[in-house]
């Protein structure tokens, strides 16, 4: 199941709080009740954060200054593949699937963009 958005969150927390049900905001964002519910608790204890907790998972092996790095190598040059870019980062091996992924978490790589011109 995709994630929820923290804006999208946020705003079911105004429906919470303009009088709707928990039922009718779950039903709306396609969620469960506990769900929203989990929100609305995160939301009072952490004054107004409804971000999600750290998951457990493989270490990263990019650090934030080689993400930024990536992203900036692909936001001057957008039309070079992922693989061009990753050629471009000295100290790390097999890291085409890691360049795709720190593209994808900043919105700069979208796999199902068409990339072709039509000629008039």
């Amino acid at each position: 199941m995709p994630r929820t958005c923290v804006n999208d969150r946020l705003v079911a927390i105004g429906m919470l709080r303009g009088g709707m049900t928990y039922t009718d905001v779950a039903r709306r964002f396609g969620v469960t009740r506990q769900s929203v519910a989990l929100w609305r608790r995160r939301y009072q204890q952490n004054n107004g954060n409804v971000r999600d907790l750290p998951r457990q998972g493989r270490p990263r092996v990019t650090n934030p200054q080689q993400d930024r790095f990536i992203r900036v190598q692909h936001l001057r040059n957008r039309f070079h593949p992922a693989t061009v870019t990753a050629r471009t980062i000295p100290g790390l091996r097999r890291i085409c699937p890691r360049v795709m992924n720190r593209l994808k978490e900043h919105m700069a790589f979208d796999p199902f963009k068409r990339r072709h011109h039509f000629r008039q």
